[in-house]
């Protein structure tokens, strides 16, 4: 069995794929609970370096939202609740089904193209298909410019350090 994810408390998105989409799938992937991302997006982001001679970490805006995706956002049962900023921005499409979208301070979702199936929006209404804006402000954070290469640099980073620490004899 599989426990649930929670994705809580970031400054930023609680998740953000800037080349590509993003699929909750809780049902079929035996979970034995829902998917939760929550209470994120408190503005205060860091962007991570991984150039020579520059600082590690640089504090920079960020994009607030609980889920953003370049392309599309799909799945099935997860709750996306009590972010700042939208709660749901696919860049090409939003298919979601079994879903809560509450409580986020912005547009629960944002999509040119939605399809929602007993998702529940606690009362808010019905979005319609609406295109992102190219840049978005949000709470004095602005987006970065797509392609950024920030995550991709952090995550390379961190690879190369569990790579490190998985070798034996290492400290």
């Amino acid at each position: 069995m599989i426990a649930p994810i929670e994705i809580s408390k970031n400054g930023g998105a609680g998740v953000r794929v800037m080349a590509g989409s993003v699929h909750l799938d809780t049902v079929n992937s035996g979970n034995t609970g829902r998917t939760r991302i929550a209470n994120n997006g408190n503005g205060a982001c860091a962007t991570w370096s991984a150039k020579a001679n520059e600082p590690i970490k640089t504090q920079e805006g960020c994009e607030l939202s609980g889920i953003t995706a370049s392309l599309d956002v799909t799945g099935t049962a997860f709750d996306v609740v009590d972010n700042r900023g939208d709660g749901i921005r696919g860049e090409r499409k939003v298919d979601i089904s079994h879903a809560t979208v509450c409580g986020n301070s912005g547009t629960s979702i944002v999509s040119p193209d939605i399809h929602v199936d007993a998702v529940d929006l606690c009362g808010a209404p019905v979005p319609t298909n609406t295109p992102p804006a190219a840049t978005k402000k949000s709470g004095g954070c602005s987006t970065t410019a797509p392609g950024d290469a920030a995550p991709l640099a952090l995550l390379m980073l961190l690879t190369a350090i569990l790579r490190f620490r998985s070798r034996p004899g290492a400290p």
